[in-house]
């Protein structure tokens, strides 16, 4: 059993490992790098441009923010087989709200079809999704979340 050094995700078969790190995909190995690389970015650079996307439009509706970063969770299942996400969404709150009903009426339909992992994360992901829709307090600061995502598209940007 190991745990990916970039989603944090436990899996059990596979992985890619490079020199100094396990991940459970060549995705995340990718995404590892992009996370070494942007260490070396300034933080002042960072902290400009998280207030710039924080302070901009809303990338889904075009509103005025602020925008954040916010997480969706789903599950589907098909008799024995049942996949369950979380998505990460930079967003304002309307449509972050949106989002998060929308993945808990998904996993409410389609997550209950296998067994027996469908029956037992089911619930599981549509309490998270209410836990996360319960996030109203608005902060005037930008969250830890979104200075990640923000530094490591910055570290994935051509200079």
């Amino acid at each position: 059993m190991a745990t990916c050094a970039n989603c944090k995700t436990i899996f059990f078969l596979g992985g890619v490992t490079d020199a100094t790190e396990r991940y459970c995909s060549d995705r995340c190995q990718s995404q590892g790098r992009l996370l070494r690389l942007s260490t070396l970015i300034p933080p002042s650079a960072v902290q400009a441009m998280t207030e710039q996307v924080r302070h901009g439009t809303c990338p889904d509706c075009g509103g005025a923010g602020p925008v954040e970063a916010f997480v969706s969770h789903r599950v589907w299942s098909a008799v024995f087989k049942t996949q369950w996400t979380t998505h990460q969404h930079v967003c304002c709150r309307p449509c972050a709200t949106r989002k998060q009903l929308t993945a808990m009426g998904y996993s409410a339909l389609l997550g209950w079809w296998g067994i027996p992992w469908g029956l037992l994360i089911t619930p599981i992901q549509i309490l998270r999704n209410g836990f996360e829709l319960m996030k109203r307090a608005e902060s005037p600061h930008a969250s830890a979340e979104l200075v990640r995502i923000v530094r490591m598209h910055m570290a994935a940007q051509p200079e």
